[in-house]
């Protein structure tokens, strides 16, 4: 059975921390995703984590299918290191306000060129950002002030439909 996950990501993970009831520890990543270990001997070989990366790729000019690219290096490279480790990749969060504005549209490709990352053992994949939308699709400032953070009413929404994922992935392999 895996050991407890953790989030490895960057600023979107941190409040997280607080929000879900499995209270996932929060690892930073680099600029190149990886987790950031100052004794990588304390990292046990087999764990659980949660991605969240991608977003800000798209923002610096990255194309999706160059972006998606990165994620699957990424993972790979998250495999190598821990091959027993079981990854919940989370779909990009939606950015923007508007369903049609240039980043949203992006991340829309981006998660369709990544969710056949999973192979159902190991990589587990799973869209949750739709719950931060209205009905009309819009990322409203109540949910995201800046339309990339959440407010703590965004999070308790993620967190909400993070638990069911968290579940299915703490549960043991078959």
């Amino acid at each position: 059975m895996p050991q407890s996950p953790c989030i490895v990501g960057r600023s979107r993970t941190n409040n997280y921390r607080s929000r879900c009831r499995h209270h996932i520890p929060v690892r930073s990543s680099g600029r190149n995703g990886l987790v950031k270990q100052s004794n990588p001997a304390s990292t046990p070989s087999s764990f659980s984590a949660i991605r969240l990366i991608g977003t800000n790729d798209l923002a610096y000019g990255r194309s999706p299918a160059l972006t998606a690219d990165g994620i699957r290096a990424n993972l790979d490279e998250l495999q190598q290191h821990f091959p027993d480790t079981r990854v919940l990749l989370l779909g990009l969060l939606p950015r923007e306000a508007s369903p049609t504005a240039p980043l949203r549209v992006e991340t829309t490709k981006v998660n369709r060129l990544i969710r056949d990352c999973t192979d159902g053992q190991h990589i587990f994949y799973a869209e949750i950002g739709d719950v931060l939308l209205d009905g009309n699709g819009q990322l409203t400032t109540a949910i995201s002030p800046d339309a990339l953070h959440f407010t703590a009413r965004g999070y308790a929404l993620l967190a909400s439909r993070l638990d069911p994922e968290l579940d299915r992935l703490l549960r043991p392999a078959r």
